[in-house]
């Protein structure tokens, strides 16, 4: 197994994102599992936003298979991102970056923003799978028997990773009902093979802690 020290995921708050919000469509469904790519492997490194990307990419519905690796999309990300240089510069770089750069390569043709736990279920349930960029604490290097994540023990920093799907009516380990499943980028070793579970109200926690969702057009197949 990779050692799990590669995040890399920067926030950089802009208000007009809010005028690209995601208006999913409301659903009765309550269950949808994406084809999830193969998972990928970041190492230690601080590309996570180009991994989730080509991840999500790689995805059902669409499964575009075009475009650069996972490292080429993290350094064309910086390139577009808030921040001026690149590595070693700075380390890792913006969902939004990740989005502009995959704009620029003529793989989307917009995206857009999901600020809810509702908006995030109704798209995984709905639409697509979606990249999410949020705190990554250290108890959640660590999964429990079930292969869930769980916040605590303080934040370790930022990190991408990739959703690609929601199932309402899953019964959690804490006993709540709900979760969304995900895929990390530390190879197969972390979790179930590279994927992982996590309940609404974690991931709703990790969202209002300043996370985004993220999910776009893609334009070619």
């Amino acid at each position: 197994m990779a050692e799990l020290t590669g995040l890399g995921r920067r926030r950089y708050y802009d208000p007009r994102d809010r005028a690209h919000k995601l208006t999913p469509e409301k659903t009765a469904t309550t269950r949808k599992m994406w084809l999830a790519p193969p998972v990928l492997d970041q190492g230690a490194t601080s590309s996570c936003v180009g991994h989730s990307l080509r991840s999500w990419l790689s995805a059902g519905p669409i499964c575009n298979k075009g475009g650069p690796d996972a490292f080429k999309l993290y350094e064309l990300a910086q390139q577009s991102d808030e921040w001026e240089g690149q590595e070693p510069d700075y380390e890792g770089s913006s969902v939004r970056g990740g989005m502009k750069a995959l704009q620029a390569l003529g793989l989307v043709s917009a995206y857009k923003w999901a600020f809810t736990l509702e908006d995030v279920v109704n798209q995984l349930l709905t639409a697509s799978p979606m990249a999410v960029g949020t705190d990554w604490h250290y108890s959640m290097f660590q999964p429990d028997r079930w292969n869930y994540i769980w916040t605590g023990g303080g934040n370790a920093g930022g990190h991408a990773w990739l959703l690609t799907g929601a199932d309402k009516l899953k019964k959690n380990p804490d006993g709540s009902q709900g979760a969304v499943r995900a895929q990390n980028s530390w190879g197969t070793g972390f979790a179930d093979k590279g994927r992982f579970w996590v309940s609404f109200g974690e991931l709703e926690k990790l969202i209002k802690a300043d996370g985004e969702a993220a999910v776009a057009v893609e334009t070619k197949a």
